[in-house]
C-alpha cells in the first residue's frame, strides 16, 4: 500500500466497484500499510475492522487484514512473527460458513537497511523467522494461505530467490503467483507471491493492473462460485450533433407569441419553460442504457470533464505498461497526480 491512510480512499472506492459487479470479496491481505492511529477512519462497508500488526519505534511496513463481516476469524499471535525490517506478519485463523476452517497470513519483508547490519545478515535472520512460520505452519490441523510483499524476485532467480523457494517447498507449501506484480520502466519483477498448502483444490490466480500502489494487485479465487455481472442499466439522453442541431432549428421555428403576451413574470416564465422542455424531451427523449462508467457518472462530483481525464489518465497508464518508455512513464505520473488533486477539490466541493 505504501501508506493505507492516503491510499484509503482509492482503495475503498476500487473494492465497491469491484462488488458492485457481483465479485466476491472475502479476504483482503495488505502490506506496508505503515501507521494507522484511529482503525475506525479506514473502514470498508461489508468488513470487519482493520486487522493489523504495525511498526513501534520506526515509520513504514506493518501488514493487515480485512475480512468480510460474514466470516468469523482468531487472531493467532504464535503465528505472527514481527520483528520490524526482518519479518512483519499477521496470521488469522478464519472460520468459513462455507468451507473447513483455515489460516490465513499477511507477511512483509523489508529490502530497508538496519543500522549495524549487513544485507546477508538481514536475509538470514528473514529465512530463519519464514522457515520457523512455515514448519509451525505445516504442522497445525488445518491448511494456510500467505500472501507476501517478500521482496524477493522469482522472475530472476539468485542466491536469495533460491533460498526462498526451497524453504517454501520443503515445509510442504507451492508458491503459486506467477506473474508479474510490479513494472518499473523496462524492468518486471514479481515480488509478491501467493503462498499455499492448499490440496486437492483447483485454484486461479492472477493480477488486477491498478495505480493504487506501485504494485499490482494479485488475487486467487477457486472459480466454483462466480456469477455472471448483473448488467446495470441508466436513463441517459443521446446529446449527437444531429439530435442537438433539430434542437435549434426547433428552437428557432417555434411561435414564441405565448411568452411575448404574458403581462406578468411569473406567466411569462412559465409559458416559455413549458415550451422549451417540450422541445428539449422531444429531442433529448431519456432512454434506458447499459451504464458506463466512463461516461455516466455514479457520483455528483464526477462531471463530464472528470470522466474524460480519467479515461486519459487510463489510456496513459496503457501505455507506460505496454511501452514503458521515461516518457510515456512521466507522462502517466504527471498526469494522474494532476487528476488526483482535481478530484479531490471535486469531491470536496
Amino acid at each position: 500500500m505504501q501508506s493505507l491512510n492516503s491510499k484509503y480512499e482509492s482503495l475503498k472506492e476500487y473494492i465497491t466497484e469491484l462488488i458492485s459487479k457481483n465479485v466476491n470479496i472475502e479476504i483482503i491481505a495488505l502490506q506496508e500499510i505503515w501507521q494507522i492511529q484511529h482503525i475506525n477512519l479506514v473502514s470498508i462497508p461489508g468488513f470487519h475492522p482493520l486487522i493489523c500488526s504495525q511498526r513501534r519505534g520506526m515509520r513504514g511496513g506493518g501488514v493487515g487484514f480485512y475480512i468480510k463481516n460474514t466470516i468469523n476469524f482468531v487472531l493467532i499471535p504464535e503465528l505472527s512473527p514481527f520483528n520490524n525490517k526482518i519479518i512483519e506478519a499477521t496470521t488469522l485463523l478464519l472460520s468459513h460458513p462455507n468451507r473447513s476452517k483455515f489460516y490465513v497470513t499477511s507477511l512483509y519483508k523489508s529490502n530497508g537497511t538496519i543500522p549495524n547490519m549487513t544485507a546477508a545478515e538481514q536475509n538470514t535472520l528473514f529465512f530463519e523467522n519464514f522457515n520457523s512460520l512455515l514448519e509451525s505452519l505445516s504442522q497445525k490441523q488445518h491448511k494456510s494461505i500467505i500472501f507476501t510483499d517478500s521482496n524477493i524476485d522469482l522472475l530472476h532467480l539468485n542466491e536469495n530467490a533460491t533460498t526462498y523457494l526451497n524453504t517454501i517447498l520443503t515445509n510442504g507449501f507451492l508458491q503459486i503467483q506467477s506473474k508479474a506484480s510490479r513494472i518499473d520502466g523496462n524492468s518486471s519483477t514479481l515480488l509478491d507471491h501467493i503462498i499455499t498448502n492448499l490440496s486437492n483444490r483447483t485454484f486461479q490466480t492472477g493480477i488486477l493492473i491498478s495505480d493504487i500502489s506501485d504494485h499490482f494487485i494479485t488475487f486467487m479465487f477457486n472459480g466454483k462460485n462466480l456469477k455472471p455481472p448483473e448488467q446495470t442499466h441508466c436513463l441517459s439522453r443521446n446529446f449527437s450533433l444531429p439530435n442537438l442541431n433539430n434542437f435549434k432549428t426547433l428552437l428557432s421555428q417555434q411561435d414564441w407569441s405565448p411568452v411575448y403576451n404574458a403581462n406578468e413574470v411569473d406567466p411569462y416564465y412559465d409559458n416559455f419553460w413549458e415550451i422549451y422542455n417540450r422541445l428539449y424531451n422531444n429531442c433529448f427523449p431519456l432512454t434506458r442504457v447499459k451504464f458506463n462508467k466512463n461516461i455516466h457518472k455514479k457520483n455528483n462530483f464526477m462531471t463530464l470533464g472528470l470522466l474524460t481525464s480519467r479515461q486519459t489518465k487510463l489510456n496513459l497508464q496503457k501505455a507506460s505498461i505496454v511501452n514503458p518508455t521515461a516518457l510515456n512513464i512521466q507522462l502517466y505520473k504527471n498526469y494522474r497526480k494532476i487528476f488526483q488533486k482535481t478530484l479531490r477539490v471535486a469531491k470536496k466541493t
